[in-house]
């Protein structure tokens, strides 16, 4: 398997997902700080469609979508890291500017107007994600794999028909 970094605009995708959604859409996850565990959302300053009401009576912890796109492309450099071991300090100082540099821009999902078209985008452009971020031993563990299996979870359930999941998404750009 070879792994490689995705570029912004396919981050920005998920994260526009995530923010985009209706409410039936992720929400959030639940992860574990510090030996605790805890729920993190969406924060409905940033994701405005998000229901803003706490889980379980508890105030949750809340990310933007900087903090998320950033979440996921550090799992994405991690993962290229542990497969290809022999990264030099140029290589490490291009990722760690990648990180930096992040913005989050949302993408215009408007032109994707046929039914689902959206979701299925998603679960492919989550799933690739997901091939090229499971590098690390730790993948499953980790906050990013968290949120992309929402992701896929979450939009194959608003899909009623398999045969909608045909798409090309693998490698998303504007």
């Amino acid at each position: 398997m070879s792994a490689f970094v995705h570029g912004t605009d396919h981050i920005d995708l998920m994260v526009t997902y995530l923010a985009t959604g209706d409410r039936e859409t992720v929400k959030g996850i639940e992860t574990t700080h510090e030996g605790h565990y805890r729920f993190v959302e969406l924060d409905p300053d940033y994701f405005p469609n998000r229901d803003t009401r706490s889980v379980g009576g508890k105030d949750p912890f809340r990310i933007g979508p900087d903090e998320l796109g950033c979440l996921l492309l550090a799992q994405n450099i991690r993962s290229v890291l542990s497969r290809y071991k022999n990264a030099d300090a140029d290589e490490i100082a291009r990722y760690s500017k990648t990180l930096a540099d992040y913005r989050y821009r949302q993408v215009n999902v408007s032109r994707m107007r046929i039914a689902g078209e959206l979701d299925r985008v998603a679960i492919v452009a989550a799933q690739s994600f997901a091939y090229q971020a499971g590098e690390t031993d730790d993948w499953p563990a980790t906050d990013a794999y968290r949120w992309t299996t929402s992701i896929i979870s979450t939009a194959a359930r608003k899909l009623a028909n398999p045969d909608l999941l045909k798409t090309d998404a693998w490698c998303f750009h504007r």
